[in-house]
């Protein structure tokens, strides 16, 4: 409960607001960011600023949760925790840590850096993230590299070249 240390609905009426910041909410805050309080996917605690939650925007997405629970298990909330957990970091969010959150463009940037291109379940994950970026309409894929190419190299989309389908007439017609 002290974890929900967000500005007091009214405070503007009943205090300072600096002063409720710097003489309420950062000794409660900077008390929490000390301690193993967050549960992670595999029951272990880390700190605060060890763990990354999903920014308020994408706090709801589930797909965005399962694709973080692939890649980054060890830093993310329990499925259990994440919404309360969401419910405290999102409260004056620039008054916690600083990283504490992660949004899609973050996640891609890193996304590389998880990716075992010798496990199947690893590359079936990324395609995971190619869906999930083209049902939310992304083009982030243009900027980051997430597309592994014929030497298993990562490029963006515009550098991976694919090739188009090749017609079972044309197949056959060849092997003649």
């Amino acid at each position: 409960i002290l974890a929900l240390s967000g500005l007091p609905e009214f405070v503007d009426k009943y205090h300072n607001i600096n002063w409720y910041e710097a003489n309420i909410q950062a000794p409660i805050r900077q008390l929490l960011l000390k301690h193993p309080i967050v549960e992670i996917q595999n029951g272990n605690s880390l700190t605060i600023g060890e763990t990354k939650f999903p920014v308020i925007e994408l706090a709801d997405d589930e797909t965005f949760y399962a694709l973080l629970k692939a890649f980054i298990p060890s830093q993310i909330p329990s499925q259990k925790s994440l919404n309360y957990w969401n419910k405290c970091i999102n409260q004056q969010q620039e008054n916690w840590v600083e990283n504490s959150t992660i949004n899609l463009e973050q996640f891609l940037d890193t996304l590389p850096n998880y990716v075992n291109i010798s496990e199947e379940i690893s590359i079936l994950n990324l395609l995971k993230v190619y869906d999930y970026l083209t049902s939310i309409n992304s083009k982030l894929g243009e900027n980051y590299p997430i597309y592994l190419n014929a030497n298993k190299e990562f490029k963006t989309r515009d550098q991976v070249t694919i090739y188009p389908l090749i017609d079972d007439q044309i197949k056959f017609v060849a092997k003649q």
